[in-house]
């Protein structure tokens, strides 16, 4: 929710600070104004029109092989491949929550499925050549997208390397449950929940997943008992006294 008070927040002043930062093509914090310009008037078109131009700019610059800017959340996953910090990181940096349960696809962004269809091929095959760090860069700015068939495929390759295998477990996990394969989703991650040599904190992130993907597949009774385990390891986790209750 935003702090700062109603009384405080000029609607028009922010919108045309962010076509400043557009025009700059200061992405990343274009979109956190246009944002924050949203959530308090869902019904301004502006802001609208100009934060899908940045994700039609941002898919134009992936396909011309630009370099991922830091507005696809350049993760610092050096000092602890850690779920917890990854997804604080996620959401600080991008502005997204990973528990909402409104991610949709991004709306118009390809002619056909021909069209798609090569744009997954490219980017797929792009992401191949690159450092397992940037690939989750790419990985994320899809999934914010709501691209989902993309972000597991390559969540799928970063995994594969034990420095990210954590972290990219988890935002597989993420990509499979808001993709509508909350079903594969616990088959991956039911043997992290498991695994005795998984830290504390790993578990609790891997088991809160669980707890959504079974939400999703309306099986609240086993939703319960994973999110009562998240409970017990750590009371004030994330959304889950809200979502016990």
């Amino acid at each position: 929710a935003p702090t700062s008070k109603t009384s405080d927040f000029d609607e028009l002043e922010e919108v045309q600070r962010g076509e400043i930062l557009h025009a700059e093509r200061l992405f990343d914090e274009a979109k956190k104004v246009f944002r924050k310009v949203l959530r308090r008037n869902p019904g301004n078109d502006v802001a609208k029109k100009f934060l899908d131009d940045i994700q039609r700019q941002e898919i134009q610059d992936l396909l011309g092989g630009e370099a991922p800017r830091k507005r696809l959340g350049a993760l610092d996953t050096s000092e602890d491949d850690n779920p917890a910090k990854v997804v604080e990181k996620l959401e600080k940096e991008l502005r997204i929550n990973l528990d909402r349960a409104d991610i949709k696809p991004v709306p118009d962004l390809f002619d056909n499925v021909e069209a798609f269809g090569r744009y997954r091929e490219k980017i797929l095959e792009t992401s191949l050549s690159l450092p397992a760090r940037d690939r989750i860069d790419i990985g994320v700015a899809h999934l914010e997208m709501g691209m989902f068939d993309i972000a597991q495929s390559i969540f799928e390759g970063v995994v594969r390397y034990d420095e990210y295998k954590l972290s990219g477990m988890y935002l597989l996990g993420v990509a499979l449950i808001y993709g509508g394969k909350a079903i594969e989703a616990t088959i991956r991650l039911e043997p992290l929940c498991r695994d005795l040599t998984l830290g504390e904190g790993p578990k609790t992130d891997y088991m809160y997943l669980m707890g959504l993907a079974f939400e999703r597949l309306n099986d609240l009774k086993k939703a319960r008992e994973f999110y009562r385990r998240v409970a017990m390891l750590n009371p004030r986790y994330r959304d889950v006294p809200d979502k016990l209750k």
